[in-house]
């Protein structure tokens, strides 16, 4: 995890261009005590990411100007945030083999919160393990 205090809640940086979806999913990971980053897209998120110390990712698959994939390319290519958890979203039903090279946890849309936060919470805990090691 980040320099932070235990007191300061993990920041999650939310890539996603459908204005609702992107709503919801801060609101939702808000009231949960998440501090969220939110971009409409890949590019503007990889602009979030040069001055922004998260500790975990949840990113789009389909998105416009850029997809999830290459996204997670260029986030896996900068030693600052290789090991930053990252779970994909989309509504392909299964992911690309790429995929599990470059995200931690791939969630098929729809999806329930409660599988949403359970997968956060799983990886926050197991980079914290590692972390710590």
């Amino acid at each position: 995890m980040s320099g932070r205090s235990p007191a300061q809640p993990p920041i999650i940086l939310l890539v996603e261009d459908e204005p609702g979806i992107r709503e919801s999913l801060e609101l939702l990971l808000e009231l949960e005590g998440f501090s969220v980053v939110s971009a409409a897209n890949p590019v503007q998120a990889l602009e979030k990411l040069r001055s922004l110390d998260c500790d975990l990712i949840i990113t789009d698959q389909m998105m416009p100007r850029m997809d999830g994939l290459t996204f997670l390319r260029h986030v896996r290519a900068q030693p600052r945030l290789a090991r930053t958890p990252a779970i994909m979203v989309s509504a392909v039903p299964r992911p690309p083999q790429l995929l599990e090279s470059l995200a931690d946890a791939f969630i098929g849309k729809p999806f329930e919160a409660t599988r949403l936060l359970d997968t956060i919470r799983r990886l926050l805990a197991s980079r914290a393990a590692t972390d710590e090691a």
